[in-house]
């Protein structure tokens, strides 16, 4: 897992967030939350392509 969180781990948060943000707002923001990860690893994956192609170029 990235984070090494395990299944006790994923059910305790997931009951805490229930309790705190309700029924009705927990899918909204774990939809933005979903969304908010896949920007950040998009852009990672970009980063790292970038500094393969400047090695490349360095190497050369």
């Amino acid at each position: 897992m990235v984070f090494n969180i395990g299944v006790t781990e994923i059910l305790i948060i997931s009951v805490a967030g229930y309790l705190i943000l309700g029924p009705k707002r927990l899918p909204e923001i774990g939809k933005k939350a979903g969304e908010a990860v896949r920007k950040i690893s998009k852009e990672t994956e970009g980063i790292n392509n970038e500094i393969k192609e400047i090695k490349e170029a360095v190497t050369k």
